[in-house]
């Protein structure tokens, strides 16, 4: 229903499709729930919201445990608690000071070693590009992927108008499983000087796009996904044809970016890698504590049959 109803607001293109509530500039989310509960109540229903209480989480993807973990009370919201959930990381940055690199140039691919430092990585949702955040992990000496959506709509604008075309895809990657064939295409590029006065620290910017079909057996023989190809085919076209030939919807999805890292610490390659790195706190963090949540939650109690013949 709640699908449904943010599809007809225009919040979305097909009711399953994930919403980021945090950058929902223009309320349609809160519109499209306001409408679902009018309708409710007048169909004589009683209607109760509910809100679980919030937390901010430092999750260590590399260890798949949760390093530090703040509660957000409700006159509050993640981005206040930002600054005080990284001084609970145990290990401080080691990247070269941020001012040095900003002065030395920190986009110059000619490594000069750059990539044997250690570092600390951070990756956040959208929620927290913000220069504060940007400024804080600097002092701290942490270097940082952060992905730009709505909520800084003149940093999304200024990426996605980016003359991406003098930057042909420099890592693809072409993969099947889960019940879907997809293809990752990822460009990166200095970070121009327009930015670098607002987002200190910023070394490059990048385009990662995503291509998918579903790939089912019911739509025939799925092993075209796999096969080889004709010379000159590139995974894109490959994509297109297996779709073509499964009868399956092909979909787009397309995800812009800023990091501090500079070519020399992290390629194309490493930047796509991180980024779908970030996202395994879906599974690992948001999805674990939503299923123990659901299982703390009381339910109906059921008086067990005893076995058939006992008394």
């Amino acid at each position: 229903m709640a699908g449904n109803a943010l599809l007809a607001h225009g919040v979305i293109s097909r009711p399953t499709q994930d919403v980021d509530l945090f950058t929902d500039q223009d309320h349609g989310v809160e519109a499209a729930a306001g409408a679902v509960e009018a309708a409710l109540r007048d169909a004589g229903f009683e209607v109760e919201r509910q809100q679980d209480a919030a937390d901010l989480a430092e999750y260590d993807v590399t260890a798949g445990t949760v390093a530090a973990q703040l509660d957000v009370d409700g006159k509050h919201n993640e981005i206040t608690y930002f600054a005080d959930l990284l001084a609970c990381l145990d290990t401080p940055g080691t990247s070269a000071a941020r001012d040095d690199r900003d002065d030395s140039g920190g986009g110059d691919d000619s490594g000069g070693g750059e990539e044997d430092v250690p570092f600390t990585l951070i990756t956040a949702d959208a929620l927290h590009t913000q220069t504060a955040h940007v400024k804080a992990m600097n002092a701290a000496g942490l270097d940082w992927i952060l992905i730009t959506k709505g909520n800084q709509a003149g940093l999304e604008d200024e990426i996605c108008s980016f003359d991406w075309e003098s930057f042909p895809p420099q890592h693809i990657t072409d993969e099947t499983g889960h019940g879907r064939h997809d293809v990752r295409v990822i460009r990166a590029a200095p970070a121009p000087e327009s930015l670098t006065a607002r987002w200190p620290g910023i070394a490059q910017i990048f385009l990662a796009e995503r291509y998918r079909h579903p790939r089912t057996r019911a739509m025939g023989d799925i092993g075209i996904c796999t096969a080889a190809h004709p010379a000159g085919h590139d995974a894109g076209q490959n994509l297109i044809a297996c779709a073509r030939e499964l009868g399956a919807k092909m979909s787009c999805e397309a995800v812009t970016g800023i990091t501090s890292l500079t070519p020399a610490q992290a390629g194309p390659a490493d930047l796509l890698t991180c980024n779908r790195g970030h996202w395994a706190i879906e599974n690992g963090l948001h999805h674990r504590r939503h299923n123990l949540r659901r299982r703390r939650q009381p339910g109906p109690h059921r008086r067990r049959s005893p076995p058939h013949g006992s008394d």
